[in-house]
């Protein structure tokens, strides 16, 4: 099976960093490298295989959740996403307690 290409909502780059410098400056910098990988695993994930979370229709009939915690490793975020084609796009990178209906990018509404 052919790997899909990730595509970004311009604000998911900025939400990234942010929770960066949050992990640094509240944990550590070994902290912020630790959740730097974390991330990286969860969109290599992403991109090989996006199918592997199920749909949410309560949050957007395309939307799907990808937490970015391993076994072992415990954090709380994730990613909101979406399948089109053999794209995916990325709306969010977002706390995992937040309301994730409120986080659902304008740009899905409209389609």
């Amino acid at each position: 099976m052919p790997g899909y290409t990730l595509s970004f909502l311009p604000e998911v780059r900025e939400q990234i960093r942010e929770a960066l410098r949050r992990t640094r400056d509240e944990y550590g910098l070994e902290k912020a490298r630790e959740y730097s990988q974390l991330i990286r695993l969860a969109l290599r994930d992403m991109a090989e295989n996006p199918h592997l979370r199920q749909p949410r229709p309560e949050i957007h009939p395309d939307a799907r959740l990808m937490h970015i915690r391993r076994p072992g490793q415990n954090a709380a975020h994730l990613f909101l996403y979406r399948i089109r084609g053999t794209v995916v796009e990325v709306a969010r990178f977002r706390y995992d307690a937040m309301d994730l209906e409120q986080q659902v990018p304008s740009e899905w509404t409209r389609q």
